[in-house]
């Protein structure tokens, strides 16, 4: 269970989660932005590397997360995460022109309601005041659904990356 406080500059980005959510408002609301994994070819995801905050010399930072395992003697690769790209609340069509396709469902849990958000939906949470919420992950079936979403993200890197190289090979000429 996690218990989640916020005002109205608390904002997440856009992303899914491997875990079924029940997610519920104490105090306040949440607006969610949700899409379904069939979403994935207008959101635009890539690999960004990830960060944490870590106390370092007495202050804390945002410094780049590396492979647990590692010893610091050894060559340490920086991890990285499949994020969104694409900012539901200003999207850049110029630079995002798919993204004109998603449908985002915009729902607003209030106090004393719960929302179900079903594995692997993308979502972006944000709300307009001081707000209480909880919400329980549970794990998720790695059935039919699972391997949907992960064939769509495969094709999706794929077409990326063979336009990618096309932009790459038109630019260089």
């Amino acid at each position: 269970i996690n218990l989640w406080m916020g005002d109205s500059a608390s904002v997440s980005t856009c992303h899914k989660d491997y875990y079924e959510n029940l997610y519920g408002v104490v105090r306040g609301a949440k607006h969610f932005t949700l899409y379904p994994g069939s979403s994935v070819p207008f959101l635009y995801p890539r690999q960004y590397k990830a960060r944490q905050y870590k106390k370092v010399d007495g202050s804390w930072q945002i410094v780049p997360l590396v492979a647990a395992d590692c010893q610091p003697e050894q060559n340490q690769e920086e991890e990285t995460r499949p994020w969104i790209s694409v900012d539901p609340n200003k999207p850049d069509l110029d630079q995002f022109p798919l993204y004109s396709h998603a449908s985002p469902m915009r729902v607003t849990v209030k106090a004393g309601e719960l929302l179900y958000l079903p594995s692997m939906w993308y979502h972006q949470v944000e709300q307009s005041d001081d707000t209480i919420a909880v919400n329980y992950w549970y794990d998720m079936m790695f059935d039919g659904r699972y391997a949907t979403q992960s064939l769509m993200d495969k094709l999706v890197q794929s077409t990326d990356s063979i336009l990618r190289s096309q932009k790459d090979e038109r630019a260089s000429d």
